[in-house]
């Protein structure tokens, strides 16, 4: 697979090896349609720090404090990854719009030193415990978000990536 940090990175056929609980998933694989409050609050909570707000403050918003030591080490770990590294300058929670009027919000899209551009998509749990299910939504999820941003950025297919937090892995999906 074409990823950064290519020892936590996998294509969309594999997956790196850990464990722990896949975001939206309320801590095990399976599929629900109610996700844990709890998981949902992580990842608004991982998604606001990853934005560059204070993270005591976000933490205190979400009554998450006792994981804001854990949630700052995501997001050094995310910065110190090969794709971040490589950033030129990145936009995030990006509004798109799609051919049919819908609209979209691409959690950070990162131009690069060399011109080229990648979006990646956060997820606050661990690539290893993303269902098929999930993992089906997310190709779709990013396959849309990358025929959106690709011609008006002047490109044939922008690589798209889904960021999982919780083992600091990347997964090329596009």
């Amino acid at each position: 697979a074409d990823a950064s940090n290519a020892s936590n990175a996998a294509d969309a056929s594999g997956a790196a090896d850990s464990s722990g609980a896949a975001e939206g998933t309320g801590g095990d694989s399976s599929s629900s349609d109610t996700p844990d409050p709890y998981i949902l609050k992580r990842g608004s909570c991982i998604h606001e720090i990853f934005e560059g707000r204070d993270p005591e403050t976000v933490c205190r918003k979400y009554s998450l404090m006792q994981d804001m030591e854990t949630f700052t080490s995501y997001l050094a770990a995310f910065m110190d990854s090969d794709i971040m590294q490589d950033a030129d300058v990145s936009w995030c929670e990006l509004p798109l719009c799609s051919a049919a009027g819908e609209y979209r919000r691409c959690d950070r899209l990162v131009r690069k030193k060399d011109g080229s551009y990648v979006i990646v998509d956060y997820k606050s749990g661990k690539l290893s415990a993303l269902s098929d299910e999930l993992r089906e939504k997310y190709v779709k999820q990013l396959t849309e978000y990358s025929e959106i941003v690709s011609p008006v950025l002047g490109e044939d297919v922008v690589p798209a990536y889904l960021y999982f937090a919780g083992d600091n892995a990347f997964l090329r999906i596009v």
